[in-house]
């Protein structure tokens, strides 16, 4: 089963007048990728997929600061939503934030 998606190198993505895109952007934006509905509901297929690996166990999940804040808010969310609407199970989250920074050492990243 295709577990993920893909988008070709040349893909030409979604035309804006497709979708609803804020006035402030539509000067800048000649198409979109990656449409919010489409994120919010792999988003939702992921949480899914974790509750149904992981329903026997208690996970911690860990957010790289700064980059995932917002798809790691989304999928909390998700699995919170899941365990409050499940009657059979409860997935116990433990939730844990890090960051990241480059070292330089003579000039070079390590």
């Amino acid at each position: 089963m295709l577990r993920h998606i893909k988008i070709n190198d040349d893909s030409a993505g979604y035309p804006i007048d497709l979708l609803s895109i804020p006035a402030h952007y539509k000067d800048d934006l000649e198409s979109v990728m990656i449409p919010y509905g489409l994120i919010m509901d792999r988003t939702e297929s992921i949480a899914n997929q974790i509750f149904n690996d992981f329903r026997h166990q208690s996970l911690v999940l860990l957010c790289v600061i700064k980059g995932g804040y917002r798809f790691f808010s989304n999928l909390i969310e998700k699995l919170q939503s899941k365990n409050r609407n499940s009657d059979r199970v409860s997935l116990p989250l433990k939730i844990n934030f890090v960051c990241l920074k480059k070292r330089r050492k003579l000039g070079r990243l390590h």
